[in-house]
């Protein structure tokens, strides 16, 4: 269940310098259950390396079963063009009680966000036993 609390990460110029985007409150129900993440938006980078990531994280660590995360490719140092990013999958293995989500970037790049809305849907999932 969520609280409905969405914060953006402290930024200049809607660049955020090596760390998290955004970070959203979510209260688990059950143990026994999945949380399936999807976040869309439109994001840009700069770049040091050929390459970046997008991850969900959950109290700030990767999902214990299998991380939630996209790499793409960069012109090194060029600001990439604004292109829409999609980071979704499904994390298994979470206790019950409140998570904060966050979308990190990897600490090689500084990423800009577009002034679209970004989305991010959380279902909470019962999964065949």
């Amino acid at each position: 269940m969520s609280d409905g609390t969405l914060q953006y990460a402290s930024v200049q110029n809607r660049v955020v310098l090596n760390g998290a985007l955004l970070s959203w409150s979510y209260t688990k129900a059950f143990t026994q259950t999945a949380l399936r993440v999807s976040w869309t938006g439109t994001v840009g980078f700069v770049s040091t390396t050929p390459s970046a990531t997008l991850s969900l994280l959950f109290n700030g660590v990767a999902c214990p079963a299998k991380p939630i995360d996209t790499s793409f490719s960069l012109t090194t140092n060029v600001m990439s063009m604004y292109r829409p990013m999609q980071v979704d999958g499904m994390c298994e293995s979470l206790a019950a009680g409140p998570l904060t989500i966050s979308l990190q970037h990897s600490a090689s790049a500084s990423i800009g966000y577009g002034s679209s809305a970004p989305t991010i849907i959380i279902e909470e999932v019962f999964l065949g036993q």
